[in-house]
């Protein structure tokens, strides 16, 4: 159940931020002169708008998510185990730091 609700919240966030980046560049494009426009291959411009935000996407946004999802389930494991038993815990804890 909770991947379910994982897939669905970074599927909707990522679709948002790429959307977001996207019509950004594409919006900055469009607002450039004519001349400055036609300096730049146009296929630079597709690559940008498609390629380099693929890799953000994939390099960046779904990293994002692991680092959060790991850290929700650490919280939530301290917290079931400090109900379970605080000692074992705080003796965890503290031979993890030294």
């Amino acid at each position: 159940m909770t991947k379910i609700i994982y897939l669905f919240i970074s599927y909707y966030f990522i679709k948002n931020t790429v959307s977001f980046i996207r019509n950004d560049i594409f919006s900055k494009i469009m607002n450039k002169d004519m001349k400055d426009f036609s300096l730049d291959n146009s296929g630079r411009y597709i690559s940008i708008l498609y390629n380099d935000i693929k890799l953000i996407e994939d390099n960046f946004l779904n990293n994002i998510f692991l680092v959060i999802s790991s850290f929700i389930s650490f919280i939530i494991s301290l917290v079931f185990l400090f109900s379970i038993s605080p000692l074992i815990v705080v003796l965890a804890l503290s031979k993890s730091v030294i």
